[in-house]
């Protein structure tokens, strides 16, 4: 190979490299903004909102970054707990959708703690504050985290098993902004002193 076919190869590895990334942050841009969009639209539905106020699009991006920020203040309160709880949920829920192509049993315990996270997060309404807060961020972000990495690493897999796990991870991206948005999320209200004209 000359020395002009490997400079001409190595310019085209760069801008693939480029594209990937350059894909992968829009395609997270979007999904931020989905889900800014979708905690929004589930708060105004739950507080009966509709029509009696506009919300710009700020709103949707401090919704995302209240949820972030509700992560870390989750876990600096709860020191032990809530990663602990993280760390069990993450690895069992990771661990069984990997090994879930080898063994049948697995494959059932991995779709059984998907489901699971799906229905507890659509219920949260049902615990106390607290306790949704911890189902939330200690449960529900952990399956989904390892939901994507198990989509991620077998993409060029399309079996049935592979599209479960695809419909499961869609319907917790749903689940976790629309509960949050619905029990959790809050905006700062203020008090009008007077109008101007």
């Amino acid at each position: 190979m000359s020395d002009k076919e490997k400079d001409t190869t190595w310019l085209i590895d760069v801008f693939k490299v480029v594209g990937a990334v350059a894909g992968s942050l829009s395609g997270v841009a979007v999904l931020f903004a989905v889900i800014g969009y979708t905690i929004v639209l589930s708060f105004i539905q739950e507080m009966n909102l509709y029509g009696l106020a506009n919300f710009p699009r700020e709103f949707f991006m401090e919704a995302d970054l209240q949820f972030l920020s509700g992560i870390s203040t989750f876990f600096s309160e709860h020191l032990v707990l809530g990663p602990c709880i993280f760390l069990f949920s993450f690895s069992a829920s990771l661990l069984s959708i990997i090994y879930s192509h080898k063994n049948r049993a697995f494959k059932w315990v991995s779709l059984v703690l998907a489901v699971a996270a799906v229905l507890i997060t659509f219920k949260l309404g049902s615990f106390s504050e607290n306790r949704q807060r911890l189902i939330l961020y200690s449960v529900s972000t952990p399956v989904l985290i390892a939901l994507i990495i198990y989509l991620i690493t077998n993409i060029s897999r399309l079996t049935s098993h592979y599209l479960s796990f695809a419909i499961l991870f869609l319907l917790l991206v749903l689940s976790i902004p629309i509960s949050y948005g619905r029990y959790i999320y809050d905006l700062n209200v203020y008090s009008v002193g007077d109008f101007e004209y």
